[in-house]
């Protein structure tokens, strides 16, 4: 049992499952969330990100052996396309970026939460992972980062807040304005985006 609290303290403070139960089972979760802005990820990058997961799954089966093809094929078949549209809408609809002139809260890489102040942050690096764009926002003390989707419903305005609420030289508000690669260059606003 202790190594399994050790991991578990090690993974993250915030990810630890008492913390985040006594976070949940208090009601705090509605009051701290209405004191924060919702931005909601766009549903195309993210779905076709998950979908794509399931290649793989397809080359598995060319190589398996006859009695269990048809299962990898079902396998991939579901990932590619209900997998990823499935994906798409759970994280579009219950998993948005949430920030306000204090702090910035959304998800590791694996999905756990994440609340990180703006003045905590250290350093802000640019990642492509398959169909979507992130920053992977690094912050004291942490030994994991908050991956920051580049691809929010409300793009435009969650940077004109990073711009109101950031000071110049701030990591983050620095990217944006001067670091940003061609190929995180903001697309139009759709408009099939939730309002939050």
């Amino acid at each position: 049992m202790r190594p399994l609290f050790k991991f578990l303290k090690w993974f993250g403070r915030g990810a630890h499952p008492r913390r985040q139960w006594r976070y949940f089972a208090r009601g705090q979760r509605r009051a701290e969330h209405a004191r924060l802005r919702t931005f909601r990820l766009r549903f195309a990058p993210f779905a076709l990100s998950q979908a794509a997961l399931g290649i793989p799954w397809a080359g598995v089966a060319l190589v398996a052996p006859t009695g269990v093809r048809s299962l990898f094929l079902i396998v991939s078949a579901f990932k590619m396309v209900g997998g990823g549209a499935l994906a798409g809408a759970l994280v579009a609809i219950f998993f948005p970026v949430r920030a306000n002139n204090i702090e910035v809260r959304g998800r590791t890489f694996i999905g756990l939460s994440r609340r990180v102040r703006w003045d905590e942050i250290e350093s802000v690096r640019y990642r492509r992972w398959l169909f979507a764009s992130y920053l992977l926002v690094a912050s004291r003390g942490e030994r994991t980062v908050l991956w920051l989707p580049l691809f929010l419903c409300q793009q435009r305005d969650f940077e004109r807040h990073i711009e109101a609420w950031l000071a110049p030289d701030h990591p983050l508000r620095r990217f944006l304005n001067e670091e940003r690669p061609a190929s995180a260059t903001l697309q139009c606003e759709p408009s099939s985006c939730p309002t939050s």
